[in-house]
């Protein structure tokens, strides 16, 4: 091992320095395709409130902070939760949501949701120096920040744009 490889890995919160890297991509999947469908739904100032809880733990990530991937956990599981959603919606199983988006929408909020599994996989497999609470912490002060996204999101003076 190099030094600069050790500092990469204390940096990194004990994992490996690719794992870092694998987040970064997955949220910025994430980013990048739910903002294209938001362009092609015309809904795109309202799918950008909802993403800055994924901006900021995009920052935590590359800051290379130890709690990022617990910062990330919410961010991944809420846009699986929309992909769902959105295909339930589109098959007719559940209408939960108005109208109907079009078939690339759809397919880049599916892709959303890809980069969502790999995030979370990425995750799974990476070490944190973060103690407990740190981990709690970021996990549900993230988990509220996408939630308020989603209510601010919703308000009409967001929703109409």
């Amino acid at each position: 091992m190099t030094p600069g490889e050790r500092v990469n890995r204390d940096a990194g919160g004990g994992s490996s320095p690719a794992e870092p890297r694998r987040l970064a991509g997955a949220l910025g999947g994430v980013i990048v395709f739910v903002t294209l469908a938001g362009v092609l739904r015309g809904t795109a100032v309202r799918d950008l409130v909802q993403l800055v809880p994924a901006l900021a733990a995009l920052a935590a990530v590359q800051r290379r902070r130890p709690w990022a991937f617990y910062a990330a956990v919410p961010i991944f599981v809420f846009w699986l939760v929309i992909v769902t959603v959105t295909w339930l919606s589109w098959l007719g199983a559940v209408p939960v949501v108005l109208g109907r988006a079009s078939a690339p929408a759809t397919g880049l909020v599916t892709l959303a949701g890809l980069s969502a599994l790999a995030g979370l996989g990425a995750g799974v497999r990476s070490r944190s120096a973060a103690g407990v609470l740190s981990r709690l912490g970021a996990f549900w002060a993230f988990a509220l920040l996408q939630m308020a996204g989603l209510w601010m999101s919703l308000e009409p003076l967001i929703a109409r744009r």
